[in-house]
């Protein structure tokens, strides 16, 4: 998904449009999924750090300044749980 159709979704998730937010989630959540799993190890705590995530974007989607794209700036919010998950 290229970053403007991204964006456009962020707009929308930031009016409370639970279907753009859906929509999101499944273009991302796999490949999240994937990678937090390789990480963590634990196919439950994979899940829980990839609702974290995805929660983040539901909560500020402006957090996402188009800087880079969507897919490697999710993966870093994903990182940044996974590194907090090891510490705890």
């Amino acid at each position: 998904m290229e970053n403007d159709e991204v964006m456009g979704l962020l707009q929308r998730i930031e009016r409370g449009d639970e279907g753009a937010f859906r929509e999101l989630y499944r273009a991302f959540s796999r490949r999240l999924y994937a990678y937090v799993s390789k990480q963590i190890g634990d196919a439950a705590q994979a899940e829980e750090i990839v609702a974290d995530t995805l929660y983040e974007v539901w909560r500020a989607p402006a957090r996402f300044r188009g800087e880079a794209l969507f897919s490697t700036w999710l993966i870093g919010v994903a990182r940044n749980k996974v590194l907090m998950a090891w510490r705890g």
